[in-house]
């Protein structure tokens, strides 16, 4: 959240509950995207009849849930059901929530209801996020099923930002997806040993490191340096966890940087590419469109004029 939402939502109270009009400007269409790319802490909270469904991308952060505090990783999922409170220390934290009220969305769920990656993550996680060892319920994705879910989650916030004719359809059907995405993974990992989450702790060291420091000047030398990895061994590991290389991770931190001064800054495109990590203003843009399919300038119209018309509907 930026800013302002977050003192929005903190005058409230010390403990906020986020109302149900403001996370859904849309009447009838109950499901959003929000995007919290190296986002400050929204304060205690608790959501007003809907769902928050989290999805880390990258960076550092803590999870409070239950007065308890444990760390977040990239490419974990979490569930918060409406009621509970809960809060981040966000530090360089980047996610996604996708705001949903099934009820209202009268979503047919049919029988994923049923899975065993359904019931861990809607029926068992909320009802307590710690385990007969006090533990934290973690689910983190495997790395094929993370890129999916995530490239759906940025179809559908692409869908919210343009608002053309259809698009809410669009939206539950790239929803109806991810669902299917996120519970069926659970379900595989939950067979799985905890050998993924040990063997990965090098590369999610590094891949969090870039992330927070994606600015920086980065070379394959000075990663392998830097985590004791000789070249072919950084990008087969890398790859391995993260489905892409090393310098890709670092290229799509930048950008989702960019995204993050066009929407919280008015500097031109010049200075954000210097910001970002980009040699120049004319290779970011070119970076961007690319990833994106459109162009920073555009980008940045698009968000003002929604979140304009977003004010004028809460005020």
């Amino acid at each position: 959240m930026n800013k302002q939402t977050t003192s929005k939502l903190n005058s409230i109270g010390k403990l906020s509950k986020v109302p149900y009009d403001y996370v859904f400007c849309v009447k009838d269409f109950p499901l959003a995207i929000k995007s919290q790319l190296q986002s400050t802490s929204p304060g205690w909270h608790d959501h007003d009849q809907f769902y928050e469904l989290v999805l880390v991308v990258s960076g550092k952060g803590n999870h409070i849930c239950e007065s308890k505090k444990y760390p977040l990783q990239p490419q974990e999922i979490l569930i918060i059901e409406p009621g509970m409170h809960h809060s981040y220390d966000t530090g360089s934290l980047s996610y996604y929530n996708v705001l949903v009220n099934f009820e209202r969305l009268q979503l047919p769920l049919f029988d994923l209801k049923n899975t065993v990656g359904f019931q861990n993550l809607f029926v068992l996680t909320p009802q307590s996020h710690y385990n007969k060892n006090d533990k934290p319920l973690r689910h983190i994705l495997m790395t094929e099923d993370f890129n999916r879910a995530l490239l759906l989650i940025e179809k559908m916030h692409s869908q919210q930002l343009g608002q053309a004719a259809g698009y809410q359809m669009k939206m539950v059907g790239y929803f109806i997806e991810f669902l299917q995405i996120i519970c069926s993974s659970v379900e595989k990992k939950s067979i799985k040993n905890d050998a993924w989450e040990k063997h990965s702790q090098t590369v999610s060291s590094l891949a969090m490191n870039l992330a927070k420091n994606c600015h920086k000047d980065w070379s394959v030398k000075k990663m392998c340096k830097d985590y004791s990895m000789s070249r072919s061994v950084l990008f087969r590991e890398f790859k391995k966890y993260y489905s892409i290389s090393p310098v890709a991770f670092l290229n799509n931190q930048r950008l989702h940087k960019v995204c993050v001064m066009l929407e919280e800054s008015d500097e031109d495109i010049e200075y954000i590419a210097l910001k970002c990590g980009f040699a120049n203003g004319s290779y970011m843009a070119t970076a961007f469109k690319q990833a994106y399919d459109i162009t920073p300038l555009k980008y940045r119209k698009q968000y003002l004029t929604h979140r304009r018309l977003k004010t004028e509907i809460l005020n």
